[in-house]
């Protein structure tokens, strides 16, 4: 039986209520997705109105197969939010709640499976509606990726598709701040509740997107904090409001890959970009397309694909030509200098970021999250071994 068709084909008639319901249900402790879905279609099932479960009308707790713990959450959660009080704390902080029975709640989003029953909202929701398409990759992108995700994006912009991206460093913030300089709709989706930040430094582009009329949507309640295990359900999200998901650089085992699982497993198309030989990040996309995604030079590549008969008129745009896999990297150039032992920890992180192409000082200092100062001294050090210079304002791994 599968739970969440039987609730979609229910005929019941969804209140406001009844979501202040299910907004309370998911604050009780031990209540998940799939246990807040299994709770609803039992008491459709048994034709119960959502209230009757706060007294566990007909047994409906041991029905359910609750803990003791979740039912000792649940008398909580009754006398901490008399009325449904939670609803009202989460409107007045201008969070938008949807229900997967509203219109607002994107369409194909609600198709997947494993769909959230509640998503929290913030920025314009009518860009929800849009087909969209995810983009996604390493937190450590490349010149390469940078430029991968520029022609990419804005090609699919300019056909009305919006973007879907995880919000974090490299591929993803590359990908929402390309379209929102193409004047498209960018969708941000959290891995935490929106009283978080995450990561440091994001806020301004966070007030950025909204100001552009783009959204950011979570299913976690507003005090969620980002750890690691929201993240992989996060891109199961990104991955199912998604005609199609492209992947750009990534690792041999990466968050990519997961979000590439899911659109697989909801028929959704995955394209993966090819990369120069001598980036690691080319290891990722490559596995990809030897497992059968479709290997793109182009967003008119990803376009061919969703829309069939797509055809472009007037001139070919320069945005709109296949990418060059020697962008400003040689592949002819595959021997890093032979490192000295005595390496400390921030100059490996340094080298590690390096491999994949030069960086600005600024990138570095926000991914490997160490202050100015400190990294500054680290990369005199290696420019002192001679096994990088600055190139204009960007850092570079020297090579033999």
């Amino acid at each position: 039986m599968n739970v969440e068709q039987e609730i979609l084909k229910s005929k019941k008639h969804f209140t406001l209520r009844d979501k202040k319901f299910i907004l309370s249900l998911l604050s009780v402790d031990g209540v998940g997705r799939k246990t807040a879905k299994k709770i609803i279609y039992l008491l459709i099932k048994h034709e119960l109105d959502f209230e009757q479960f706060w007294v566990n009308k007909f047994d409906i707790w041991q029905k359910c197969r609750l803990s003791q713990k979740s039912i000792i959450s649940i008398k909580k959660v009754k006398n901490e939010h008399n009325n449904y009080s939670l609803y009202n704390e989460i409107i007045n902080k201008g969070i938008r709640v949807l229900v997967f029975w509203e219109k607002e709640y994107p369409l194909l989003l609600k198709q997947c499976d494993d769909f959230p029953v509640i998503l929290f909202a913030k920025g314009d929701i009518d860009c929800l509606q849009n087909d969209a398409v995810g983009i996604v990759g390493t937190r450590r992108i490349t010149n390469y990726g940078r430029m991968a995700t520029k022609k990419i994006v804005e090609s699919l912009v300019l056909e009305g598709f919006s973007i879907v991206s995880g919000f974090m460093y490299g591929v993803d913030i590359c990908a929402h701040l390309e379209t929102i300089a193409n004047s498209g709709n960018t969708i941000a989706v959290l891995g935490f509740g929106f009283d978080y930040m995450y990561p440091r430094g994001h806020e301004k582009y966070f007030d950025k997107i909204i100001d552009s009329g783009g959204c950011f949507i979570t299913e976690y309640l507003p005090d969620v904090c980002p750890v690691a295990g929201n993240f992989p359900s996060r891109n199961r999200i990104v991955a199912g409001m998604s005609k199609g998901v492209v992947v750009i650089e990534a690792a041999k085992k990466s968050g990519s890959h997961i979000t590439a699982e899911c659109a697989i497993n909801e028929g959704r198309e995955v394209f993966a970009v090819p990369g120069p030989i001598n980036n690691p990040f080319s290891e990722g996309t490559k596995w990809l397309i030897n497992q059968g995604a479709t290997m793109i030079t182009s967003g008119n590549d990803v376009i061919e694909q969703l829309r069939g008969s797509y055809k472009m008129s007037g001139t070919v745009r320069a945005s709109d030509s296949s990418i060059s896999l020697s962008s400003n990297l040689s592949v002819t150039q595959l021997n890093f200098p032979k490192l000295p032992d005595n390496l400390g920890k921030i100059q490996k992180l340094i080298i590690k970021e390096l491999r994949g192409g030069s960086q600005t000082i600024d990138f570095l200092v926000e991914t490997i999250e160490v202050e100015v100062a400190e990294i500054t001294k680290e990369i005199t050090l290696l420019e002192i071994s001679d096994i990088v210079s600055m190139e204009g304002n960007k850092l570079c791994l020297k090579y033999v």
